[in-house]
């Protein structure tokens, strides 16, 4: 049986604002009144949350749904009983668990409001170690001599505990009726949910982004050089509000801006565009050079929406190696909970083998957090243990 190393996949998922799109949702009577024909429902039966991962820390299951246009929209699935959760996460992880205090108090932050709890840092330093982040600019938090086992089991929970929050945001959306918000609704329920599958076919068949030319030789070649060696001169690190490096999206976004992807970068906060700035500030007494990013610079789920799939998602990790190819920038959904957790990007496509009794087509995969350029076939890689993937960016079904 092969080690488990985990992704921290949670970790780029807490790297989430509402982002805005490029074009306007369609303007006809339906759309119009979306917001305010919408109906919260709280379901009579909770409809099971089925993940080994997760059932460790007991059940979960989603409990709420919204109508809307006529049709149901499920929210998140979240847990039962959060307090014998939390209590079995102290277990099973204790001393993750005792860092991440540092951060937050689970108990406390459960359901906060979206922003205040999920918000991650928008700014990093140059040369900031990767395994120890500044909290307050006086101490740090560091994860590094934490199992791999501890980490594993956070990231498990964070996944679904965090749903409690993204959940109560799309409430409050829905409460104040304004059509400024459908947009952000669409960053905010699950992919699969009616509405963001209405939502993002009502934009433009190709999306701006995504009809930009990638120069797959120059990305490939920049993947290699920096997936072990992070630039973090020119683009930092980003990590999440526990301090945890959260830095597998910031690279994907590097990798786009190598092979010659222009950012969509005319927008005054990290709440619009896609987008990474360095700028010489004062830290102290003295300046420093900082990075700020755009949510979907950084954010796993939310660039996944702002690029796009264009329908390639699979529940088969067979069927989606078989279709991957060098120069693919690719996502997954670590418990299928419906938002997109982390992100990679193809350098190349090798032959078929089997692992753990599971015959597919290997592939060569730089990514951030962990940090390699590795085959999914080899010890550190372990993208074919997941239940839902995507390629992200392409215009067409591949």
């Amino acid at each position: 049986m092969r080690r488990i190393i985990t992704l921290a996949l949670s970790a780029c998922l807490v790297l989430s604002l509402s982002v805005p799109a490029f074009a306007d949702f369609k303007s006809d009577q339906k759309v119009d009144n979306i917001l305010e024909n919408a109906e919260v429902i709280s379901l009579k039966e909770a409809i099971p949350f089925d993940s080994a991962a997760v059932s460790e820390f007991g059940s979960a299951s989603v409990k709420t749904s919204v109508m809307i246009n006529g049709e149901e929209n499920y929210l998140y699935p979240t847990f039962d009983d959060i307090d014998k959760s939390i209590a079995k996460l102290e277990e099973i992880a204790p001393n993750y668990c005792a860092l991440v205090s540092d951060a937050a108090t689970l108990k406390e932050a459960y359901g906060s409001d979206y922003e205040g709890i999920l918000t991650a840092s928008f700014e990093s330093f140059d040369n900031t170690d990767t395994m120890s982040v500044p909290a307050d600019g006086n101490d740090s938090v560091s994860y590094q001599n934490i199992s791999s086992e501890e980490e594993h089991a956070f990231n498990a929970f964070w996944d679904i505990y965090e749903n409690e929050a993204k959940n109560n945001e799309i409430l409050r959306i829905l409460a104040t009726e304004s059509k400024e918000n459908m947009e952000e609704l669409a960053y905010l329920l699950p992919y699969n949910s009616p509405y963001v599958q209405e939502y993002f076919s009502s934009l433009n068949s190709v999306r701006p982004m995504a009809a930009q030319a990638f120069n797959k030789t120059l990305g490939i070649a920049y993947a290699k050089q920096y997936a072990t060696v992070p630039n973090t001169s020119e683009y930092g690190t980003a990590t999440d509000r526990l301090y945890r490096v959260a830095d597998c999206t910031n690279f994907v976004s590097q990798i786009l801006v190598a092979g010659g992807v222009s950012m969509h970068d005319s927008y005054p906060d990290e709440t619009q565009g896609w987008w990474h700035r360095r700028l010489q500030t004062q830290h102290g007494s003295s300046y420093v050079w900082t990075h700020k990013y755009s949510a979907t610079w950084v954010g796993a789920d939310r660039f996944v929406r702002f690029m796009g799939t264009s329908g390639n998602e699979y529940n088969s990790f067979p069927t989606f190696a078989a279709k991957v190819v060098a120069g693919d920038f690719i996502a997954l959904d670590s418990d299928n909970d419906r938002d997109w957790n982390h992100m990679g990007f193809v350098c190349e496509t090798g032959k078929y083998v089997t692992t753990d009794g599971v015959t597919y087509r290997d592939f060569l995969v730089a990514q951030h957090t962990n940090n390699y350029c590795d085959w999914v076939s080899s010890s550190d890689n372990h993208w074919e243990t997941y239940v839902h993937y995507a390629i992200v960016r392409r215009n067409e079904v591949a």
